[in-house]
């Protein structure tokens, strides 16, 4: 319609007729309004869209959530790749380096080996055996002594032959040998003098001995280090420790076996190199060593020098023997009649004096075991007396029933007076002389131990403790009635160390501790009943 009628505008009305006549040809064919909303069967697909969008979103969600994880991902690997390209270049500009090291230490291992195939060689080719030895207790012959220069050279030529063969037995050939004979010159020629083991009216035997020792062997020397208590140990000590050091000196033979202080200076060597020149009796401290040992009985004593005796001290207990109230002359103890027992209650005590003869050599010493193994051969007297058993105040040593020496029985020695005793060793430097203090019979005119004020008491207790744990080299045979060592195991029946490992075991099984015998200074002899 317009503005000017009710028509629409442009239409006529033919038209309008039209339409309505469509409009009722619809309601006559019953087209009218639908029952339900015609948008209802959209509604379910649109539903299924929008849950399909959703499902969408949360993929996509998931793929950025993904991908982020993978680009996080990424990034630390390059920077670990990238680390690890970086350390590869380190290591392979380091495997460079070590590889030139490696070259240089192999040429360097080559050039070593060659200076050491040099240094074997030179010392392989002048090797040398030296032979050190401490003269004032390993001692020559007597009979060599006595010879002066002749008795030298000869003793250093068969000194020379006995080397040589034991270093040919062993492998090693060579004519450098070096000796060294260490002493106390005047000391020593002294000694040999005055105990009459040299008889010879040279006051200067023993110098020309040495004289001819040293002229007959250019490589062997007489070495007097003059009187002190410890020249001679001193020098041993440091001439070993240079030859021990030198790559040259193939052998090493040490003639100080007698000393016990030098088991403990040769503990922490221990050398394959090494060999114990025996001459006197091995002190026990020597016995640990697995050492190879050897001894020259040509050239050396076997025995140890004897000091020359002389009187016991004022105090030392040695009585004149009280007369025999009767006497019967027989050759042994056990023949006396048994009807002069004497009768009462006191126990009878037998007496054997051994008679000497006047025109015997009064010189020889009478604390060897030969000296003392002579009573028995002469007639004896026994003395069969009562007699009150008292505690002797002389001077003995006890035998068992096997005539063997058995040890006399000390008291328990004080903790603190040992421990004392200890201290005033360490203060002096050496050892207390034993044969000053226990016996005083020390003629050494300058002994090498500690003399000083004479131990008294619970001290003197400790030092004669101390000096029985040192094993005697005679062992049970010993008939010194001054000798202070140990002679047998204390405690053979309980002994803690067994036959092996200890020191003073005479097979501890057999060894009888229980005196039957008592033998005084003099030669007599007392049945303990």
């Amino acid at each position: 319609m317009n503005g000017h009628g009710s028509q629409p505008y442009g239409t006529s009305s033919s038209t309008a007729s039209l339409s309505h006549t469509y409009v009722n040809e619809l309601n006559s064919h019953n087209y009218g309004v639908p029952d339900q909303d015609p948008a209802i069967i959209y509604r379910a697909p649109l539903m299924a869209f929008h849950k399909h969008q959703e499902e969408r979103h949360a993929i996509e969600d998931n793929l950025i959530d993904s991908y982020s994880s993978l680009v996080i991902a990424y990034r630390e690997k390059y920077a670990e790749c990238a680390r690890e390209k970086r350390n590869a270049a380190m290591w392979q500009q380091q495997h460079g380096i070590l590889e030139k090291d490696l070259e240089h230490s192999h040429r360097a291992l080559e050039n070593t080996k060659m200076e050491l195939q040099s240094i074997r060689s030179s010392t392989d080719s002048d090797p040398f055996a030296f032979v050190i030895i401490d003269g004032d207790g390993a001692v020559f012959h007597e009979d060599l002594i006595a010879r002066g220069e002749e008795g030298g050279a000869e003793a250093a030529h068969q000194l020379q032959k006995e080397i040589k063969d034991f270093l040919h037995q062993n492998g090693l050939d060579t004519d450098l040998i070096f000796v060294q004979v260490v002493l106390n010159l005047e000391g020593l020629n002294k000694a040999l003098l005055s105990t009459n083991t040299v008889k010879s009216s040279d006051p200067n035997i023993l110098a020309k001995f040495g004289r001819g020792f040293g002229r007959a062997q250019s490589l062997f020397s007489f070495v007097d280090v003059g009187f002190g208590k410890e020249q001679a140990d001193n020098k041993v000590r440091k001439i070993y420790e240079a030859m021990e050091r030198n790559s040259h000196c193939k052998c090493i033979i040490f003639g100080g076996c007698h000393d016990n202080g030098y088991a403990a200076f040769l503990e922490p060597f221990r050398s394959k190199k090494t060999c114990l020149l025996e001459t006197t009796p091995t002190a026990a401290e020597f016995r640990k060593f697995s050492f190879t040992r050897l001894n020259f009985d040509t050239v050396f004593r076997s025995e140890p020098l004897l000091a020359k005796p002389v009187p016991p001290p004022p105090g030392f207990g040695l009585t004149p023997f009280p007369p025999p109230a009767a006497r019967v002359t027989s050759p042994v103890a056990e023949s006396a009649p048994k009807s002069a027992t004497p009768a009462g209650n006191e126990p009878a005590v037998v007496a054997i004096r051994s008679h000497k003869k006047e025109d015997s050599d009064s010189s020889s010493p009478s604390n060897t075991y030969a000296a003392v193994g002579k009573l028995g051969t002469t007639a004896q007297t026994i003395d069969i007396s009562k007699t009150k058993k008292t505690s002797p105040s002389r001077p003995y040593l006890l035998l068992n029933s096997k005539n063997q020496r058995v040890d006399i029985p000390l008291p328990k020695a004080d903790y603190n007076a040992a421990k004392s005793l200890e201290e005033k060793k360490m203060k002096n430097g050496t050892n207390f002389c034993n044969k000053y203090h226990l016996t005083s019979t020390c003629t050494q005119e300058h002994c090498k131990y500690t003399h000083g004020p004479r131990l008294v008491g619970a001290e003197l207790l400790a030092l004669k403790h101390k000096t029985r744990g040192l094993q005697c080299s005679s062992g049970l045979q010993c008939r010194d009635v001054y000798c202070t060592l140990g002679h047998h195991c204390q405690t053979p029946a309980n002994c803690s160390y067994g036959d092996q490992d200890c020191r003073l075991s005479n097979n501890h099984a057999e060894l009888d501790i229980i005196p039957t015998l008592r033998v005084y200074d003099d030669g007599t002899r007392e049945l303990i009943q």
